[in-house]
This record gives C-alpha cells, sequence and structure tokens, in this order.
C-alpha cells in the first residue's frame, strides 16, 4: 500500500501538565533573555540595539 501515510497519537502527558513555547534570545552584545512576549523583541534590552538579531559586519581592531 504505497502512498497511505501512518497517524500517530499525540504523546501522553500528565493531567494538569501544560506545554510552555518561550523565546530566548542573544544579543551581539552578549546579553542574553527570555522574551515575555510571544513576539520578537524589538531592541536588545541592555544595549538598547535594534540590530541585536543581525551578525556584525566587521569587528574593529584591537587598538596597540
Amino acid at each position: 500500500m504505497a502512498g497511505t501515510k501512518k497517524t500517530s497519537s499525540p504523546p501522553k502527558r500528565e493531567p494538569g501538565a501544560v506545554e510552555v513555547t518561550v523565546l530566548s534570545c542573544r544579543c551581539r552584545c552578549g546579553h542574553e533573555w527570555i522574551a515575555r512576549e510571544r513576539e520578537r523583541p524589538r531592541v536588545c534590552p541592555k544595549c538598547k540595539s535594534a540590530n541585536w538579531d543581525r551578525p556584525k559586519k566587521f569587528e574593529r581592531k584591537a587598538a596597540s
């Protein structure tokens, strides 16, 4: 029987158990936090950067 799909039931949970999904974020300044809302944060709460989720394009050379 090619083309038939087997369906599986969802995993059984303990009574009263609730599945929780959290959004964990890390800024390029190194700060990590758990978002309060389900939406992506607009800025990093520590450095206030709006580009917290984008990689750096270049790094500055250390002054000697």
